[in-house]
């Protein structure tokens, strides 16, 4: 089970991190109580493990913005906004120059299974899709679960997903055992009074991989 710790803010969080090493370490680059700025996303991404993997998470960004976050070494672009699917093979022609990986957030509120389908067709050539809940104006990062049941086993069919939202030390057990994702993605659920809590990394990680 991967494990995408996100939300780092300054560079104890990239401290506390390195010592359970995670997968994956999230950096929102988007309007946000937790937003890195470009000129210090570097400095974190050094002193990240080299065994994790960086993940800027960007919400409708021009394309020459994105290439200014991957000039600075991040591994991976989650696209958490309204990109179109010719937007993300814009995105992915840019390998042609940088070595990333391209995730595409695809937010789950009343739609029905059909169209929750179509839209993971859409986005298909995305190397990962993260699924979130869908909050009205809001792009993510809300701490709520979408409904799992409604995904049941959707890992069968879907083997590159990767689930966000209300995951917390308490749920990410159930969430995995519903979904059956590739991974999971955790920020305020391992947070405490709004700052990120070694311990609460620690019993998710250990959680998560127990599968």
């Amino acid at each position: 089970m991967k494990v995408k710790i996100c939300g780092l803010q300054n560079i104890q969080d990239v401290m506390n991190i390195n010592l359970y090493k995670p997968d994956y370490a999230g950096f929102v680059m988007a309007k946000s109580k937790r937003q890195v700025y470009l000129e210090n996303i570097k400095e974190m991404i050094r002193a990240l493990d080299v065994t994790i993997i960086s993940v800027a998470v960007v919400v409708n960004e021009p394309i020459d913005g994105l290439r200014k976050i991957l000039e600075q070494g991040v591994q991976v672009l989650q696209c958490h906004g309204d990109e179109s699917p010719d937007k993300i093979k814009k995105i992915l022609a840019l390998k042609d120059k940088y070595r990333f990986e391209v995730w595409k957030a695809i937010r789950i509120g009343d739609e029905t299974i059909d169209v929750i389908h179509k839209q993971l067709k859409a986005y298909e050539m995305a190397d990962k899709i993260l699924l979130d809940k869908k909050v009205s104006s809001l792009y993510g990062g809300t701490g709520e679960a979408f409904s799992w049941e409604k995904l049941s086993d959707f890992g069968k069919i879907y083997p590159n997903i990767i689930v966000a939202g209300g995951l917390n030390i308490d749920n990410v057990d159930q969430g995995i055992k519903i979904i059956g994702p590739l991974g999971v993605d955790v920020s305020s659920g391992v947070e405490t009074n709004g700052m990120k809590d070694p311990q609460k990394i620690r019993c998710f990680i250990e959680k998560a991989r127990a599968y």
